[in-house]
């Protein structure tokens, strides 16, 4: 991928995961403010790459993970087809972790899930 590529993939991920924290709101009823501020001002991929180097899980992953919804985390959003190409090996292995410890299928489209 070109560097341009990347770019514009970025950009997309960025509305991606904006789009994400609204669809969380009106499916779980969850709101996280910080969260939402970190996609505005550092966009969605700074964002994500910052809670995939976190030690522990978010609040908002453990919420989701109570309600059964981990599939609009942000772990398995990075997992998903075309963005786990922006992420480092080591922020997939974190994320397919994370759902794994809750036994969530990982995204069908994660073609390194098996490896």
């Amino acid at each position: 991928m070109t560097e341009e590529e990347r770019e514009q993939l970025v950009l997309q991920f960025d509305e991606v995961m904006l789009a994400l924290y609204g669809r969380t709101l009106i499916e779980v009823g969850w709101r996280d403010f910080g969260q939402l501020r970190a996609i505005r001002a550092l966009g969605g991929f700074v964002t994500a790459r910052v809670m995939l180097d976190w030690p522990t899980p978010s609040e908002g992953f453990a919420m989701l993970c109570a309600a059964g919804r981990l599939d609009l985390s942000t772990e398995y959003l990075a997992l998903r087809s075309p963005w786990r190409q922006l992420f480092t090996a080591e922020n997939l292995e974190v994320a397919r972790a994370r759902l794994r410890a809750h036994h969530v299928a990982l995204p069908t489209d994660d073609t390194e899930a098996a490896a």
